[in-house]
């Protein structure tokens, strides 16, 4: 058997190291070896700001037969790397990671790492210690083998190779042919037995110009140990198909302004165990559906249990929220603000009960996860025989799921939806202190999501359903000393007044007056700050804040008629963009001044008033501007009508927003009146 395994290793080392398919294209790197002129890369992807590159990345996954009367997965990688300077030392940090289940966890075996430094014309190698290599549990089910190059230096070639062997065919290895650096070139080759049928989910724009789809019969061996300890092996043979993908000249991708996570844009390749196909028995669906994956999370001690049973212990608890005459819509609120105002989130990611805890014990503690919370909620709703259910969703820095398939592992959030009425859906998430009834944070606004009920529902929430919308209304005149003062009169968009919310918590009045000075011009001092509406989350938060303007005792006074609440910077910086743009909602910002012409100037130089669009009507921005008798009146409005845009609409955004950065830059010229 071992023979057997060193054969087909063999012929796997040979598919990838010595089969010149595409040969024209693929470089030729043979491992292990290192020659003088490889120290000097000559690549289009290489730039200022190029750090490390990644010459070649090559894997493979295959199955095997153990000697527990199944299958393991055999994955192998061998990477190698160039250093151009010392910012791209991290680049040879290199993070491993591993599967574990209990007492079983995938092993790595083999692993080599060397450093080539180029010393007087000759290659020196500095090989990896084994001591050197460190082993780090990041969860319940996570290991990460960690280790750092040693002998790093600018212009080094790194070079490493492991092999992970798993028992978890579940988990057979992913592949990202993009990442923080170029990529020269990037190859994948899976070997898929005929019994084992895995859906193949890919992501990315740049096309794969090697693509290997070959089958072929094999002999398999699989050995388990019987209870009196005796070892029976089964021979047999089946198809296997051996797809191979690859990508070469790979751009970095940097994450940027607007970006929900870069994982959604890499070019990548994901598998899910679907079924199993074995020899002489039924199809066995393994990836089944969402109305099977709902039936068994009903059936889960830390999902459906807790909140579909009768909870009588929250009888009397209840009584103190809620009065028997309260409807429908009023006990829901009130149970919501409840639990919202009276239980600490303990960590913002979940979508089942923790781990030894119950209902009660949430309760009692007042504290728990984000599951923890929104279970606990939904069971007092449906305790007062309100129709509440959980909603599974992935939160924007997460990535998107996939509309069809029922992957649990992609859901990392849970809140409630509440269905009063005909029809009438709330949804709701009392783990934010600060969120209002039926509101939802933006990072909860990622595409599908899905409401676990006895028959599950898909629905989509989506950023540009959001609009986020503000007014800033300042007056400023004359005061009975001739220097000009006011008010600024701010109603905050929902989303900024809960930022504000959060911010104000530690703050006393003089502090917070101390860090306003920054949202403001230089000749700007704030004098006094009255907040409304600070404990209704439900409701925006208006301010109105005493001003003072300082012209100084120059002849010519340049003002900024949006006293620094203009934008300041375009967000938008990079020449091109190779994702889209991700906004967290669609936004109307509207900035009104009035202001006196300040006593003893006169006006030398104004703006002049323009609108411009964004795209087919996506956006628009106004400002305008004119003077009425010793009045000065202004309006700057940005609407901004949708959240996401594709790629190609990346440089009229950029151009748009640089517009809008130039024209509030722009000055009215006072001078002293002679």
């Amino acid at each position: 058997m071992q023979n057997m395994k060193c054969i087909i290793s063999l012929i796997i080392l040979s598919v990838f190291f010595i089969n010149p398919i595409n040969a024209q294209k693929r470089p030729n790197i043979k491992f292990g070896q290192v020659s003088p002129e490889q120290f000097t890369i000559d690549n289009e992807l290489i730039d200022s700001n190029t750090n490390a590159i990644i010459i070649a990345d090559i894997g493979s996954s295959e199955f095997v037969g153990n000697n527990k009367g199944w299958f393991s997965l055999v994955f192998k990688k061998t990477t190698r790397i160039k250093i151009l300077n010392s910012k791209g030392y991290d680049a040879g940090n290199i993070d491993i990671f591993l599967y574990s289940d209990g007492n079983a966890t995938e092993r790595i075996e083999d692993l080599k790492a060397t450093t080539y430094n180029l010393e007087n014309g000759i290659v020196v190698p500095v090989k990896l210690d084994t001591k050197d290599v460190f082993n780090e549990k990041v969860r319940n089910n996570l290991i990460k083998t960690k280790f750092t190059f040693p002998g790093l230096t600018e212009g080094s070639i790194l070079e490493y190779s492991y092999t992970i062997k798993s028992d978890f065919i579940f988990n057979l290895q992913p592949w990202e042919f993009q990442g923080e650096y170029p990529v020269l070139w990037s190859e994948y080759e899976v070997a898929f037995p005929d019994f084992f049928r895995y859906t193949t989910l890919s992501q990315g724009y740049l096309p794969f110009i090697n693509y290997k789809d070959d089958v072929v019969q094999k002999n398999w061996s699989v050995r388990y140990t019987t209870s009196d300890y005796a070892s029976q092996t089964y021979n047999f043979s089946g198809s296997v198909t051996y797809k191979k993908w690859a990508i070469q000249n790979a751009p970095p991708l940097k994450e940027e302004a607007y970006t929900t996570t870069i994982n959604n844009h890499i070019c990548k390749i994901e598998f899910q165990l679907s079924q199993y196909r074995l020899p002489n028995q039924p199809v066995e669906d393994i990836m089944g559906n969402w109305q099977l994956m709902s039936y068994k999370l009903q059936k889960r001690d830390d999902f459906g249990i807790p909140i579909n049973k009768p909870n009588n212990w929250l009888d009397a608890e209840i009584k103190m929220i809620v009065l028997p005459s309260d409807d429908a819509i009023t006990k829901a609120k009130k149970i919501f603000t409840f639990v919202r105002d009276n239980f600490k989130c303990t960590n913002d990611y979940g979508i089942f009960l923790s781990s030894s805890t119950t209902l009660k014990d949430v309760f009692n503690k007042r504290s728990g996860t984000v599951s923890d919370i929104n279970l606990l909620l939904i069971a007092m709703l449906k305790h007062e025989s309100i129709v509440a259910e959980p909603v599974l969703l992935s939160l924007r820095n997460r990535g998107l799921v996939h509309a069809i398939y029922p992957l649990l592992d992609r859901f990392n959030y849970l809140i409630c939806e509440v269905n009063i009425g005909e029809n009438q859906f709330y949804y709701l998430d009392a783990s934010k202190p600060y969120l209002g009834f039926n509101k939802l944070s933006p990072a909860s606004y990622n595409g599908i999501s899905w409401i676990m009920s006895k028959e599950p529902v898909s629905m989509v929430l989506l950023a540009d359903s959001i609009m986020e919308k503000s007014m800033n209304l300042m007056f400023i005149s004359n005061d009975e000393n001739g220097k000009p003062a006011g008010n600024l009169n701010s109603l905050k968009g929902y989303y900024d007044s809960y930022a504000l919310r959060e911010q104000l918590k530690p703050l006393s009045p003089k502090e917070y007056v101390g860090k306003l000075k920054p949202s403001f011009s230089s000749d700007i001092e704030v004098k006094s700050v009255e907040v409304d509406s600070l404990f209704l989350y439900d409701y925006p938060i208006a301010q109105r804040i005493g001003v003072k303007v300082n012209l100084g005792e120059e002849d010519i006074y340049y003002c900024d008629p949006m006293f620094g609440m203009g934008f300041r910077k375009n967000p938008f910086k990079s020449d091109n963009r190779y994702y889209p743009v991700e906004m967290p909602y669609a936004f109307d910002d509207s900035y009104v001044l009035s202001m006196e012409i300040p006593k003893g100037y006169v006006i030398d130089e104004i703006p002049k008033s323009v609108r411009v669009k964004l795209n087919d009507n996506e956006g628009s921005f106004e400002y305008l501007i004119s003077v009425t008798g010793n009045t000065i009146s202004l309006r700057s409005r940005i609407l901004i009508k949708k959240a996401s845009f594709a790629q190609e609409d990346y440089n009229s955004l950029r151009d748009f927003f640089s517009f809008i950065v130039k024209k509030h830059a722009e000055q009215i010229v006072f001078k002293k009146a002679e």
